[in-house]
């Protein structure tokens, strides 16, 4: 993965490589014969370059694995090979709270938010009737 700023003529563009696929984005920025604008602009170039960069390490954009991000997390669980019958198993108690939870066999992976785990933890604590040690509700940074 590469994120380059890159200048054709005058304009600035952001050179995105990622999981082999080559993407071009205008920045909208101009160089012009003056040194010191060209300085604040290249300085604007790279502050872009750096944020493209970590939103599409944080999976924005719409640059993250389209497929990956439709299964649901139900369905992601339970084919990471999870043995339903194992009663003691803390990721077979997590799909039964989800079946309970109301849509939660039908959230995505990219649709996942802190938001939602909050939700998901509130329910575990107060509507699901474990005990507050069972439903082990932690904060979320």
């Amino acid at each position: 993965m590469s994120v380059k700023v890159r200048q054709k003529g005058k304009k600035l563009y952001l050179d995105i490589y990622v999981n082999g696929k080559r993407t071009w984005e205008s920045l909208k920025l101009t160089m012009v014969s003056d040194p010191v604008t060209n300085k604040e602009t290249m300085r604007l170039a790279e502050y872009a370059r750096a944020t493209r960069e970590q939103q599409i390490f944080s999976g924005q954009w719409g640059l993250q694995d389209k497929t990956s991000a439709k299964i649901t997390l139900y369905d992601y669980l339970t084919e990471m090979g999870i043995e339903r019958n194992k009663q003691k198993d803390r990721v077979h108690k997590v799909l039964h709270w989800l079946e309970k939870y109301p849509g939660g066999t039908a959230i995505q992976l990219g649709q996942i938010n802190a938001q939602w785990f909050i939700n998901f933890q509130n329910f575990l604590a107060k509507d699901s009737g474990l005990s507050e040690q069972s439903a082990h509700v932690m904060p979320l940074p």
